[in-house]
């Protein structure tokens, strides 16, 4: 596994001085706020450092989950993240500054972006066409840049597939710039991954390609499916794949994709992209996100495009009361140390997941406490006891009574199954 120091780089920003002016605790250089979120992977802080000028900047601190800390399966994908990220450098990727380790604890610190994820925005409905359609222009823009990203040093292609492209990782700032979030299940070619991923399966169920459940070989189409899954939501606003895991992986299998016109929205151009993303071949497919957005754009009507403002008009009308509470957490006086508010995914969303043939973990075993264990074994021995005791009389007490055998004499002629157990009395005959 690469080291932190192997990934760490000069933070952008100059290195803060600590006035002392605050009550929040520290975490490296930096100041935490209050925690932002849960995820099934990590926790999100939101974070500031402060320089000598007085001058605030916020920042999120993404930390690993206290109980995954130890587990070396999500260490690797922490850093994977980082490897990935920190690479990066685009308008539409969030911007990860550095991989950081306090006290053996493992964490990015990030971009604070103001806006709301697509899952947030599709609570309260469907997109137009053109909205929808901007949203995966931007997506695009982001996943095409990291798709054709080359080695610094050797300029051979690097590879990366993100394989997590989601409602969840994709968000709309109240700029209405499009940002690609989470590269912790990220694919690169950078000689440091892992030597084969042969029987793991990752990702979120509800967005994988077939080739993708299958365990097969994964390139940058497995994105392009994932973003024409995220493109039916949008115009929908329905989920896709959604219920038991095994219903799941046979519609996908099947590709069952109820056509738009079911859902109100009989637009034959817009149907077509649908397919062309969502072929179960992966050849069938388009060959690039890049591809995807041009066909998209295409195929939507003139005058119904959409642009960065349309879309910031959207998040500050559907999401902008959770735009000022979140952004309260880097106000003085609000801090949530005292008083912390994990908030949960959103309802409907599902998590990413590492799915791979291995022995279960031990269970672990809380130790007895002393002078309530034997106690307890005591009492069960003696309640098995009484049960068997209370069995065995039961068996006695209900058992059947064998009849007595004659003490002598011959036995007596078997009765035949034809003649009358007891014969009548000739007439006149006095009993």
């Amino acid at each position: 596994m690469v080291s932190v120091a192997q990934l760490h780089r000069a933070h952008p920003l100059a290195d803060a001085a600590d006035d002392g002016a605050s009550s929040s605790p520290r975490f490296g250089r930096y100041r935490l706020l209050g925690r932002l979120a849960m995820g099934g992977m990590a926790e999100v802080w939101a974070g500031e450092l402060r320089g000598r000028s007085g001058l605030r900047t916020p920042v999120v601190i993404k930390r690993v989950r206290a109980e995954l800390a130890c587990d070396p399966r999500f260490v690797q994908q922490f850093v994977t993240e980082a490897r990935v990220a920190t690479r990066l450098s685009h308008a539409n990727i969030c911007e990860v500054f550095e991989l950081g380790d306090v006290d053996g604890e493992l964490y990015l610190a990030m971009e604070y972006l103001r806006g709301a994820s697509v899952r947030q925005v599709l609570r309260h409905g469907a997109l137009a066409p053109g909205l929808a359609a901007a949203v995966v222009a931007g997506a695009a823009a982001g996943l095409d840049y990291a798709h054709r990203l080359t080695d610094e040093r050797s300029g051979a292609p690097l590879g990366i597939v993100h394989r997590d492209v989601s409602p969840d990782n994709l968000f709309v700032a109240v700029d209405g710039t499009v940002k690609l979030l989470d590269f912790g299940i990220a694919k690169i070619c950078d000689g440091l991954s892992e030597a084969t991923e042969a029987g793991r399966l990752k990702g979120k169920l509800g967005y994988m390609a077939p080739e993708q459940l299958a365990g097969a070989a994964c390139d940058q189409r497995v994105d392009v499916w994932a973003l024409g899954v995220v493109l039916w939501e949008m115009l929908t606003g329905r989920r896709l794949f959604k219920g038991p895991m095994a219903e799941v992986i046979a519609r996908i299998r099947a590709v069952d994709v109820p056509p738009l016109a079911a859902h109100g929205l009989p637009h034959p151009p817009l149907e077509r992209v649908v397919r062309g993303a969502l072929a179960h071949d992966p050849a069938a497919r388009f060959p690039t996100v890049a591809a995807f957005a041009e066909a998209l754009a295409a195929a939507i009507a003139p005058g119904a495009e959409a642009g960065a403002a349309a879309l910031a008009a959207l998040v500050r009308a559907r999401c902008g009361a959770e735009v000022e509470r979140a952004d309260q957490v880097f106000v003085d006086g609000a801090a949530t140390i005292a008083r912390p508010r994990p908030v949960a995914l959103p309802e409907g969303s599902d998590p990413s997941i590492v799915i791979e043939p291995a022995a279960p973990p031990p269970v672990r075993r809380a130790a007895p406490v002393a002078g309530v264990g034997w106690a307890w074994l005591a009492r069960l021995l003696v309640a098995a006891v009484l049960m068997g005791l209370g069995g065995y009389a039961l068996a006695i007490l209900t058992r059947p009574t064998a009849l007595p055998r004659p003490a002598s004499g011959p036995a007596a002629p078997p009765v035949r199954a034809s003649e009358p157990v007891v014969r009548p009395l000739p007439p006149g005959a006095v009993p």
